[in-house]
């Protein structure tokens, strides 16, 4: 089992760490090195999140088990091709298009990844499934930005060979993820009535509206707005103050350190306390750093929102698909897939807005400040809908 969560921790390293999260601390390089300005640099992040809505959608028409083996095969080597990319040219077209494909493949490692070794766990052990381990690959992903950031600017690497860079650590982490990958037996051929039957099957489950959906899936947007404000912008945010803007990779590295374990911690508090419990702590730390980074502009106190930020964000992503892959054991991704879907819009709407009110007022406070309300907001939504299932 140990090897599987290896490749798993590998993948999502990939798929969203190298693929997603080197965009932040390249971010502010681009736009000083190249004609990348604030509200286009929002504009690309937002377009990664297109692509990955896309690939969540697709992921919804996936059923088989080869056909899902097979998208998993192609999502981390796009995520690798669209990393080299990246470097090609000073070209806005260009880079919007490896943005897409990278938003694309994200999918195959937080879904169709995701759901494969939630699968294999339940196929092959006694075990409740717990994806703590599987998503500390994002706290690694980012901290492997942010080490190679310090190392690259120690360097004096430009942009684009930066990008060169992280193209090679993306291809390490593809054969890893490949090589130890979840593996199943081969699926029996089945008479022409059980397909229809499968199918018939899956149709009902897609129209299946469980109790308390609507809540869930608006909770799971607001955290995804304010993810994405945070994720895009921290480096950027700690670069406004000029007496401590050579620290921002410092402070994005903080966040994936504490991220790593986190998950692990989240896996624990939900065996514990029960998933509402940790569900609305993980929410409420992550208001917290928010609100600390829109009134405060000193670096301990940004070390602090960064630390909590780091500490919630990916335990709310991990707890809220373990929540979704139990209601859904014979293909998890399934129900993965129509909760991200609500991210995923989030994840679309949060970049472009952000940056386009930080470049006419010059500072993030406002987003900041919206998303941390609408993160208080998605804690009483689970609160109401807890009452309503119990």
């Amino acid at each position: 089992m140990n090897k599987v969560f290896f490749g798993g921790v590998c993948a999502l390293a990939l798929t969203m760490g190298i693929s997603r999260f080197t965009y932040t601390p390249l971010l502010p390089i681009m736009q000083s090195e190249t004609l990348l300005g604030v509200a286009s640099g929002g504009w690309l992040a937002t377009i990664h999140y297109f692509g990955y809505l896309f690939g969540v959608l697709t992921t919804l028409k996936i059923v088989s088990l080869r056909s899902r083996e097979l998208f998993y095969f192609f999502g981390l080597l796009m995520s690798v091709l669209s990393t080299y990319m990246m470097a090609l040219a000073e070209n806005f077209l260009l880079w919007s298009i490896a943005r897409f494909i990278a938003g694309f493949s994200g999918s195959a490692g937080i879904i169709i990844g995701a759901g494969l070794v939630m699968q294999w766990i339940t196929e092959n052990t006694n075990q409740k499934p717990q994806m703590g381990k599987y998503f500390a690959g994002a706290g690694i992903g980012i901290v492997i930005s942010a080490l190679g950031s310090m190392l690259f600017t120690f360097f004096d690497f430009t942009w684009d060979y930066q990008w060169i860079a992280y193209g090679i650590i993306a291809t390490i982490l593809f054969l890893l993820a490949w090589a130890f990958r979840p593996k199943f037996k081969q699926e029996k051929k089945i008479t022409t009535n059980s397909i229809h039957a499968q199918k018939k099957l899956i149709s009902n489950q897609q129209f299946e509206k469980p109790k308390g959906l609507y809540k869930l899936l608006l909770m799971y947007f607001s955290s995804g707005f304010a993810f994405v404000i945070n994720a895009t912008f921290t480096v950027s945010i700690v670069k406004l103050t000029p007496e401590i803007q050579h620290l921002g990779d410092f402070v994005w590295l903080l966040v994936g350190l504490a991220s790593v374990p986190s998950v692990l911690i989240w896996d624990k508090v939900e065996s514990n306390f029960g998933m509402l419990n940790a569900l609305c702590f993980a929410i409420a730390f992550h208001s917290i750093s928010l609100f600390l980074n829109a009134f405060s502009s000193s670096f301990l106190i940004l070390l602090i929102a960064a630390f909590l930020f780091g500490v919630s964000n990916l335990g709310i992503v991990s707890l809220t698909m373990t929540l979704a892959g139990r209601e859904c054991p014979n293909n998890p991704g399934k129900e993965m897939a129509r909760l991200t879907i609500a991210f995923a819009i989030a994840l679309i709407i949060g970049p472009s807005i952000a940056a386009s009110l930080a470049e006419i007022q010059g500072t993030y406070k406002f987003s900041l400040i919206l998303s941390s309300l609408m993160l208080v907001i998605g804690i009483f939504l689970l609160l109401s809908r807890e009452k309503e299932l119990s």
